[in-house]
């Protein structure tokens, strides 16, 4: 299977994306915790979720070690994409990595202690995207930026920092491509 074909492309990040939800799903049960509920949804937040996210993406432009990784990993792939295949793709991504780490995982850790909770997870999303180490730092400060926003204004919403995660990749597969 060539990942640098749409469809391929498409398929496997599909497959990766299904399988995330699984595991998600599967935490849930486990840890008890309900993502779901922590999304409360209202424009305000939407609205200030987007645009962290699109205020984010000048720290990607600037990264320029992180940014020529992902060109040189993503940028074939992403190249085949139409435009229009971007926002459901980060749509997903946003909500699916957001439901995980902020949802479920850092929830549940923080019964034990709220910040270790935060340092841990965040470095756990950091290694998910550990192209480099350089990638997974970054990531694990956006990853940091979205649990702050998370809690921040107001009373704890999901909401925002996915519409943050979802704008941010959006953008950022708009730039590679």
């Amino acid at each position: 299977m060539n990942l640098h074909e749409r469809e391929a492309f498409l398929t496997m990040t599909g497959l990766f994306l299904f399988g995330m939800l699984f595991v998600s799903v599967l935490l849930a049960a486990f840890t008890g915790e309900s993502p779901m509920l922590r999304i409360h949804w209202n424009w305000v937040d939407l609205l200030i979720g987007l645009g962290v996210g699109v205020g984010l993406t000048p720290i990607f432009g600037l990264a320029t070690s992180v940014r020529d990784q992902a060109e040189t990993i993503l940028g074939p792939s992403l190249a085949r994409c139409y435009w229009y295949d971007f926002l459901p793709l980060a749509i997903l991504v946003g909500f699916l990595e957001e439901i995980l780490f902020r949802g479920i995982l850092e929830p549940w850790a923080a019964g034990w202690n709220p910040m270790l909770a935060f340092v841990v997870v965040n470095l756990l999303f950091g290694l998910l995207h550990s192209v480099s180490f350089a990638y997974a730092a970054l990531a694990t400060v956006l990853g940091m930026l979205m649990s702050l926003l998370a809690h921040h204004p107001g009373e704890f919403n999901l909401l925002r920092p996915i519409a943050a995660h979802a704008a941010y990749d959006c953008v950022g597969f708009l730039w590679i491509a």
